[in-house]
């Protein structure tokens, strides 16, 4: 008889945490309304848009709110790798599955996929903020595009791919 034991060890950006423990949005949302609004604000600076304002207010929402659902994506990847590793008791699989929960650096299977996950979520929250979030501004197209982009370049969630390890050592 093969007794399997799951560990749920990520705690970075778990997918699952939210669901079992929802307080933590109480945390989230803020800290990422923050970041996003630092960011989107820096940005409009940086891109010299006039009207900053009116972009802050008619975007700030939906960019937080794609922000997150562009992680949802990235996140649910990470746990359909680890799901799919969890197959594998032994050799690759598990090694691939240990290295994306705790060190990435651990595995170069890992270390790829993970960085991968990083670029789609990215991808992501430069798409929905350039079609969804800023669409219906008043700045142009390019304006747009920059501002996208910077969202997607420094509000990637980069915690994924440091080693949770690390943290867990220090408790």
């Amino acid at each position: 008889m093969n007794n399997k034991t799951v560990n749920l060890y990520n705690v970075f950006f778990p997918f699952w945490i939210w669901c079992l423990f929802p307080p933590i949005w109480l945390i989230s949302i803020p800290a990422n309304f923050l970041i996003d609004s630092l960011v989107l604000v820096i940005g409009m600076y940086v891109i010299k848009i006039s009207n900053k304002k009116q972009v802050y207010r008619k975007s700030i929402v939906k960019v937080v709110f794609f922000g997150f659902i562009s992680d949802f994506i990235g996140a649910g990847m990470m746990e359909l790798m680890e799901w799919l590793c969890s197959f594998n008791d032994e050799g690759i699989g598990n090694d691939i599955d240990s290295a994306l929960i705790f060190n990435p650096f651990r595995n170069p299977i890992a270390l790829i996929y993970t960085i991968f996950c990083l670029i789609v979520i990215g991808y992501f929250i430069y798409l929905f903020d350039k079609k969804v979030a800023f669409k219906k501004l008043d700045i142009s197209e390019i304006e747009k595009k920059k501002l996208a982009l910077t969202m997607a370049v420094f509000t990637t969630p980069y915690i994924l791919i440091v080693p949770s390890e690390w943290f867990m050592q220090m408790s």
